[in-house]
């Protein structure tokens, strides 16, 4: 992932008014992280502030969602892998939880070496490796849990990074696996990354076009949105098992499978969490 994708991916998290004294904020919480992160967003950029701004906010969003993930996957003992890091966030919020080990992994090297140096900031032990979803650099069975949060509209194959994600599991292991929807009417109409109409449905190549000539962009860094229902046929076909999904949360139980099925095509998040068939040794 560039470091013009993080945007796009922080974008999606963005809960922040922004203001000129976040970056401010940003700076005496976490001054080293700090002083590699604005050469790296360069604090030229005319959204230098927003970024300062969500970026603030992500060790509290990791810890969030790092407590949200442990419904469903253990943590605590665990060897964890967290697929597109960023600047590690998450992966700091997993070894506050316990795990044994954390490795964080994303395809810039400068995402990496932010995530380090954040990382000793905050006290804490983690791996952070450069490499790509599809192909990801670890043996079989490595893993006990995998992470994968906001990753799947940014891979080139969805299939190859669920036999990935999968392969490096331990039997017996979790993966926690999120994305947008991508018939979902909220995108449709508000893209999380762009912020644009309409181009969550579009093919790659369309909606670079669009974005990059016709809306004038710099860039395009988003694949194909992710499907909720073919993930799961996905993961199933590939040999793990459903252990939760929270588009069964809430479902309207009096319409039955016609509500699940319009709920999974049309509700903007998704979540599953599936196990990887066998014991766990750990």
């Amino acid at each position: 992932m560039h470091l013009r994708t993080w945007r796009r991916r922080a974008a999606a998290d963005d809960t922040s008014s922004g203001g000129a004294s976040r970056s401010l904020a940003l700076q005496q919480a976490e001054p080293q992280f700090f002083e590699l992160w604005q050469v790296a967003v360069t604090p030229e950029d005319p959204q230098f502030e927003r970024w300062a701004a969500l970026e603030s906010e992500q060790l509290e969003i990791g810890r969030r969602r790092v407590a949200e993930i442990e419904r469903h996957v253990p943590l605590q003992g665990k060897d964890v892998l967290d697929v597109g890091c960023q600047w590690g966030a998450t992966c700091i919020a997993i070894a506050q939880a316990g795990a044994t080990s954390v490795t964080g992994l994303d395809v810039e090297e400068k995402l990496m070496e932010g995530a380090r140096v954040r990382a000793r900031e905050q006290g804490v032990e983690a791996t952070f490796v450069h490499g790509f979803a599809e192909t990801l650099p670890f043996p079989d069975a490595s893993f006990d849990a995998v992470v994968c949060v906001n990753v799947l509209e940014h891979v080139r194959d969805h299939e190859q990074t669920i036999r990935e994600l999968l392969r490096v599991l331990r039997p017996g292991g979790r993966l926690h696996l999120d994305g947008p929807n991508r018939f979902s009417p909220w995108w449709f109409a508000r893209d999380p990354h762009y912020q644009l109409v309409g181009i969550s449905v579009l093919p790659p190549g369309i909606g670079e076009h669009y974005v990059t000539r016709v809306r004038n962009f710099p860039s395009y860094d988003v694949g194909t949105f992710p499907v909720a229902q073919v993930i799961e046929r996905r993961l199933k076909a590939n040999g793990a098992r459903i252990v939760w999904r929270s588009l069964d949360s809430g479902r309207p139980k009096l319409l039955g499978r016609v509500a699940a099925n319009a709920k999974s095509a049309l509700w903007p998040m998704f979540v599953f969490v599936a196990e990887k068939p066998g014991t766990s040794g750990s």
